[in-house]
Parts: C-alpha cells; structure tokens; sequence
C-alpha cells in the first residue's frame, strides 16, 4: 500500500509532469472567404485543411457567408491549405505558419450525372455540434430512435437506457432545444436529426467564459412533426405455457414552437421493466433518509439476463411531460411520473464464505416477491440569459413498498415480509450573476423525507419464538447552501480566483430492534460540514487550454446520541484537506487531452455508525466505511480523445490509478451450528486498503461504402490490497481484462446483421486461494426485408460461463419474430425463447466469496402487437 503522505508527493508531480511549456506555444489563427472565381458569390460547405509535413492538423467549414477559421499550434514553418468542394475544382496554396487572412477563389466544375438522388449529409460538424442524419442510420429493422441512436460513430446506450458520447454521459437531454423530459429518455418519434455538442455550456453567461466537458443531445424533428399533436396505439396479446399476456399502450405529443407535451399509458405482463423507462440521465431527484439504508428493500440476487428472462411481472406505467416557453430566456417544465411494480421469480443459491483454513457454505432456495407503487414530480423554472442565471427545481416523491421472500435455507423454510412507506421532498436552487469581471453564485439543496414505518418480519426462524423483526423510522433534513464569488485576475488569459463556502447539516433519527426481549437501539444526531473552497483557474482566450485547481478545506462536526446504550455516544469534530486539479489541452480539432487528479478525505455519517442488527449480506458491513475512524482516497485519470467526424472515426482512452484506504465499521464471524448459520459483529479498529490501475479505450468507425460500422471496447485492470476477516487481514490481489467487438453490416439493403461479442478473464489470488474465471456472451442479431413494408428478424444470443476452474455451463437463446406496416398501422408478431430454455446457471466470485445462483426461465413465448399511428 502506497502510503497517503507519498499520494500527496505523487499530486503535485502530475502537476510538474504537466507541459506547461505547451500552454504558451504560439498559436496560429488562418481565417478567410471562399467564393466562386466566377460568379463571385460565396461558397457554403467547402472543407477546409491546413496541412502540415502531410499531416492534418486543423479543418474548418465554409459558412453560410463563405467564411471559415483555423485555429491551431504546430512548429512547421510552411503550411498546406487545402479547398474541397463537391461543386469545384480543388484548390492548395502553400503558406508561411503565421496568423493571416487568407481569402481563396475557386472554380466551379461541370458534372454530369445519368440520375440524381438528393439526399441530406448523414453527418454535418459545426464547431463544436455533430449533427447526425437520421434517415442515413435508419433500417426496416428499427423501432424506436433509440435502435437509430446504437449506430451513430462515437454514440453509445447502455441497457439501462443511458446514453453517453465518446465514453461520457450526457448532460442535457433537448427536443427542439428545450429539457422537456428533464433527463428521461423519450418516446418521440418522427426524428429528422440527432445533434451532439460538446463542450456544452448550459449557462449562457458562462459561454465562452469558461471551459466545459459536459455533452448535449439534441432531437430535431422533421418539419410535418411540428406543431401538431400526434399519438400512437399498442395493443397486444400472447401465451406463455400456462399464462396469457397482454399488452396496451398510449402515447399522446405535441412539439409546437413555445409548447412541448409528451403524455404515456402503459401496461403489460411481460418484456423489460416499465421502470428503466423513466430512469434519469442527470437530474438528481433522488429523495435521502438515513433510516430507509437500514433494512434492503431488495434482499435477493439478480441474474445477469434481461428481467424478461426470468421474472414474471404485472406493470403499470403512467407519464406526463410538459414544457412551457414563456419567452424567450424563460421556461416552465412539469413531470409526473406514477409506476406500479409487481414481479417475481424463483432460484437456488449455494453461498461459500472464505474464511482461511475451513470455509463455511450456505444453500438457499428463494422466492421473491415484489410491489411497488411509487408517484414522483417534479415543478422546474429557468431563467437564461446573458446577463442572468435563475434555476429552481422542486421535486416530491411518495412510496408504498410490499415485498416477500420465500426462503428455505438449509432446509429450514422462512418467510420474509418487507414494507415500508417513505414520503420526500426535495429544493433545489441556483443563481448566478456576471458581470465584466466578478462572478456570483449562490446553490441551495433542502431535502426532507418522512418514513414512518419501515419494517421486516422474519417468520419460522430456527430457535426464535414469537414474533422476529427488524423495525425503523424517521425523519431526515438535509440543507446544502453554497456561496461563491469569482473575480477575473486577466482579461486575456482568463485567470480567475472564486472562494466557496459550502454547509451541510443532517439530523435524524432512527428505531431498529429485533424482537420484543431483545434492547432497542434508538439513535438520533446531526452532522455538520463546513467548507471553504477556493480555486484557481487558467483558460486560454480560445479554450484550448487550461487547467483548474482547488482546495478544499472541510470542517466536519458530528453528534451521535445512542438513547439505550450512552456508552455508545460520539462526538467527533475534524479539519479535513482535499486538493484536486482538472487540466485539458487540445492538440488540433481532431485530439483532446484530459486530467484530473484528486485526494479525498472524509468520515461517515450517522447512518455508518448504527449497525444493523440483521445482516442482509455478508459484505454489507466490511465493506462500509464508518464514522470510526477517516477514509483516504486518492485518484487520478489521463484520457485522451480523437475524432474525426468528416470519416465517422472516434476513438478514446484513458488510464486510471486509484488507492484507497477506510475503516471498517465490524468484523462479521459466521459459524454453522447444527445446520443453522449464525452472523454475529464485533467492532474492530482497522482498515480494509486497497490500489487499483487500470486502462480502457473505445474505438468506433463507420464505412459507409460497405454500410458497415465497427467498434471495440477494452478494459484492463489490476488491484492489490489487503481486507479484514474473521479479524485477520487478508492480502488480495486481482487483475482482469474484458474485450467486446462489434460489428454491424447491412447486405444488399435487404440483409441487416449485427454481431456482438464480449469475452472477459478475471484472476483472483489470496492466502491459500486462487482461481482464474472465463466468461463470454455472444449476440447475433439479423433482420431481412424482402418488401420496404415486411421484415423478419432473430436474435441469437450464446453465454458461455465457467462455473468451477474448467468447467462451463454453456447457454442459447433465440428469438423471432415478423413485422409489418401499411400507411399508419403496423402489426407485429414475436416468439421469445424459442429453444424453450427454462434453466440458467452461473458462478461469481465477489472478493473471496463464491455465490452460485441457478435460475428458472420464463419458457416459449408468443405475443401479437398491433401498433396505430394516430
């Protein structure tokens, strides 16, 4: 373990490490017009390249007017700049590599085509905006424009939905321009253009003015899609052995130019989970109560399969999105979602607990049960413009959970009843306010919940009489105000100063016991965190540069009251320091150099410090970090990307180093006496630590002359450390790798196929314990149109785990299925699980802890969909 005083020395080496003598290279600035050497007029979207020793290092553009800029540093003495055209003849003027006006004239050619087909550029780049054609990534095969986004170069959805750009997530989800959905995904349809831009600065004060990293998406309609209202219709039927399933679903829209609505109905028994569907890309709207981390909601295992695998469900999905533009820097956003979840599924699991010399092994056969009706909102007001920035969201959220778990362990059959109902509230506020030099923001967070109940019943425990349970509530506030005030150092090279002063106070108040003869433990307290936070940052005139360093300083104060046990009382107050830095350089339009470096020091909260009188899971409490002694983190991160979006190539990689060293809150010890399991903790004064590097990349490139794209994703890392168990520190060591191509081609424009592959190897390494694991999937999907209106499509799907050390289990999965569309009705007919696998199989090791799950399928299914557009 690297010690923390040496991470601190390892810090400001990355900052002498950094090419400072970069920053104030000279940089050349080459600006002109391009016009037609006869007619005299201007010459929109001719590319423009400035070439140096036969290397691109900078191209632009023509606007609408002609115009275009490059901007780039390179120590060539001589520069080739070079004008394309479809409409013209080449052109390439050698130039001396110093900033200047360079206007250009060049000469329009005759071009003779047999027949013409118009059709819009599938990518068009404008500074820092790649605007995507949809129709250019649009098959027969594809449902929604989510299907469109997977093919777009640098673009990627994860299963979940999220969306990320060039490995980052997004950052602002727009229709139009406008945040209807506040960081959902959407439904709407009729897309004509996809934009991605990077750099993306939400605050138009700050345009210009300050470097961002975050990423925008924007939808942009066709022109019939505007200012009408629109809808569709599901309706669907189907059988599953001894099962009927049902399907129906309305969606109402409208996109007009100062109103947006999205508005969906939705209900089914079986497919993926209707929840995923208003899953958040950014908006924080989750609702904290100290209290509700006490008992798990969810006290069983998920396999890694898609739900609709394996679960039975009964889902009801209502959504109603709406924004209103009041003028024309001001907007009024509403969202209302209602979800009712119920699913459940049976499966064995054999749990082995490493504990040294002898291992302790725990078979179990669960059947869980699940219910959830949850209602959220959200009110969200905005004023934007150059001279103010006002944000103020309200969020409100009600839920009602009802879950069982059917569970025999070791032979013996127990019956577990979770419920719980939780009420929140959440503000969030911001402003800020510019002028030529000074900066002021000021961010407010008030966050309360109210979980009067929130309980767990044990029925037949083995030796337990009467009733057996785990019980809390409370009440949870918690307060974040943030003042800052920036002041511009240089007008030129943007150097600025900004002091921050952030607080944090948190009280709450907490009941666990187990049963009526065993001593409650009531618990209430408050933590408050003090910080000032100030920062220094450089940013070059054209953002091509720059870096931001800050240090934080924390003030934590913490009061802890135990109301049974005063023994147990604690009073904690600590001065904390937590330097980071953020640098960028971009080498040309095509590179772009990332670092980030930080070291964080904090202690738990409240929540830490009561330990759960039922153990939910093993590794619940060793690997917390608790409120008895501090966490040390360190971390840092070098990425690099490239572009080049006129090829449709995008590339990234990064390499990552992190260490860590926290207290653990207890030390479990686990005995098997007479077949029934006993978990007991004892707290312990000692660290779990731990060192990580690793490295990671992405490659993406689209060949549009085969209708092919390729991509590849890679990671590869390794973690050495050492953890206490059984009260013993155990050393670990762990390296894997994971590689993942994939392929997609389109044969003849009737023949769509799509292969995927991933294949991963972990290696794990501990006293008296080794094992290696091999694991690989495969997809292959295919999709064939005989007729613009009918397709057939399958998807293959081939997992192949190893269970013990050269011993796999192998599994196969089809699915089927037909469409087929007339004018603005399409029906679609799908057969799931085609080989009617109805077992699944599969091992994983979790530190030193292997867990074998063996889950039961859903089996064949056929369902029948008729869709109306409306």
């Amino acid at each position: 373990m690297i010690k923390l005083y040496f991470l601190n020395s390892f810090y400001f080496l990355l900052l002498l490490m950094f090419p400072w003598n970069n920053l104030f290279a000279q940089q050349t600035e080459i600006k002109g017009v391009v016009k037609d050497s006869v007619a005299t007029t201007t010459v929109e979207g001719a590319v423009v390249k400035a070439v140096a020793d036969g290397k691109t290092v900078a191209f632009a553009i023509t606007d609408k007017t002609g115009k275009y800029k490059l901007t780039f540093e390179n120590p060539a003495s001589q520069l080739l700049i070079n004008f394309k055209h479809l409409c013209f003849h080449d052109k390439s003027v050698k130039v001396e590599n110093k900033s200047q006006q360079l206007n250009a004239l060049i000469r329009s050619k005759e071009i003779t085509l047999r027949e013409v087909t118009v059709k819009a550029p599938e990518i068009i780049v404008k500074k820092d905006t790649i605007s995507y054609n949809v129709g250019s990534f649009t098959t027969a095969n594809d449902r929604s424009i989510e299907d469109v986004i997977k093919k777009m170069p640098g673009v990627e959805v994860a299963e979940n939905g999220m969306i990320s750009y060039q490995g980052k997530g997004i950052s602002k989800f727009n229709i139009e321009g406008l945040d209807m959905l506040g960081g959902k995904y959407t439904q709407a349809k009729d897309v004509n253009r996809v934009e991605i831009k990077e750099n993306y600065q939400e605050i138009k004060q700050l345009e210009g003015r300050e470097h961002s990293d975050n990423v925008a998406m924007n939808l942009k309609l066709k022109n019939e899609a505007k200012m009408r209202l629109l809808g569709k219709m599901e309706l669907g039927v189907g059988y599953r052995e001894d099962e009927s399933l049902y399907h129906g679903e309305v969606t109402a829209m409208t996109f007009g130019k100062k109103v947006q609505f999205i508005g969906t109905l939705k209900a089914n028994n079986f497919g993926a989970s209707l929840a995923n569907q208003i899953a958040y890309h950014y908006d924080a709207n989750d609702i904290y109560n100290v209290a509700n981390n006490l008992i798990n909601d969810d006290l069983s295992a998920s396999a890694p399969l898609p739900h609709n695998r394996y679960r039975q469900k009964n889902d009801l999905l209502t959504s109603l999105n709406s924004i209103i533009k009041l003028s024309e820097d001001k907007t009024l956003r509403v969202n209302t979602d209602y979800i009712r979840q119920k699913n459940n599924f049976r499966y064995e699991i054999s749990k082995n607990y490493y504990l040294g010399n002898s291992n302790v092994e725990i078979k179990e056969i669960q059947e869980p049960e699940y219910l959830t009706n949850q209602l959220t909102g959200s009110v969200n007001y905005n004023i934007n413009n150059a001279k103010l920035y006002i944000d103020n969201t309200t969020y409100c959220s009600a839920k009602d959970v009802n879950n069982h778990f059917g569970l025999n362990t070791n032979g013996n059959r127990i019956q577990q009843d979770k419920t719980k109902k939780l009420l929140g509230l959440k503000n969030n506020f911001s402003f800020l306010k510019r002028t030529n030099k000074t900066q002021y923001n000021f961010n407010s967070v008030i966050n309360y919940s109210h979980l009067p109940d929130n309980r767990l019943n044990f029925t037949a425990v083995p030796g337990v009489l009467g009733e057996y349970y785990q019980r809390s509530n409370g009440e949870s506030f918690f307060t974040k105000e943030a003042v800052s005030f920036g002041y511009d150092l240089s007008k030129i090279s943007k150097l600025s100063i900004a002091a921050d002063i952030r607080m944090d106070y948190d009280k709450v108040f907490a009941n666990s016991q187990r049963n009526d003869s065993v001593s409650q433990n009531q618990n209430d307290g408050y933590k408050i965190v003090t910080s000032i936070w100030p920062e220094y940052r450089l940013l070059s005139i054209d953002q091509r540069y720059g870096f931001t360093l800050g240090m934080p300083i924390n003030m934590y104060n913490i009061n802890f009251k135990n109301r049974i046990n005063t023994d147990a009382d604690f009073s904690y107050n600590r001065v904390y320091f937590n330097p980071w830095i953020n640098a960028h350089y971009v080498f040309s339009a095509f590179t772009k150099l990332n670092i980030d470096s930080r070291l964080n020091t904090s202690i738990g909260d409240i929540g830490d410090f009561i330990i759960n009188p039922i153990q939910s899971s093993y590794n619940q409490q060793t690997r917390r970090s608790g409120i008895l002694a501090k966490s040390d983190a360190f971390s840092s991160n070098l990425r690099l990307e490239y572009k080049n979006p006129l090829k449709l190539f995008f590339a990234n990689g990064s390499i990552a180093y992190g260490a860590t060293q926290r207290n653990i809150l207890s030390s479990q010890t686990i005995s098997s006496v007479n077949g029934n399991v006993d978990i007991s903790s004892s707290g312990i004064a000692n660290k779990n630590i731990a060192q990580n590097i690793s490295t990671s990349g992405s490659i993406s490139k689209n060949v549009r002359s085969i209708a092919s794209s390729f991509s590849l994703n890679a990671y590869y890392g390794i973690t050495t450390g050492s953890q206490v168990r059984q009260g013993i520190k155990t050393d670990i060591q762990n390296n894997s790798y994971n590689i993942s191509p994939n392929v997609r081609t389109l044969i003849a424009k009737k023949i769509e196929l799509n292969y995927y592959l991933s294949f991963s190897q972990s290696t794990l390494t501990a006293s008296n314990y080794k094992t290696i694991y091999h694991n690989q999937s495969q997809n292959l999907n295919l999709a064939y149109n005989p007729t613009e209106k009918l397709v057939f499509y399958a998807s293959m799907n081939y997992v192949r785990n190893e269970i013990v050390q050269n011993n796999y289990i192998n599994m196969q999965f089809l699915d089927a299925g037909a469409k087929y569309k007339y004018k603005k009705f399409e029906v679609e007919l799908m057969l799931n699980n085609l080989l009617n696998m109805k077992e699944y199989s599969y091992t994983l090791v979790n530190e030193l802890d292997k867990f074998s799950y063996h889950y039961f399928l859903n089996p064949r299914e056929i369902v029948l969909v008729c869709k109306f557009d409306l």
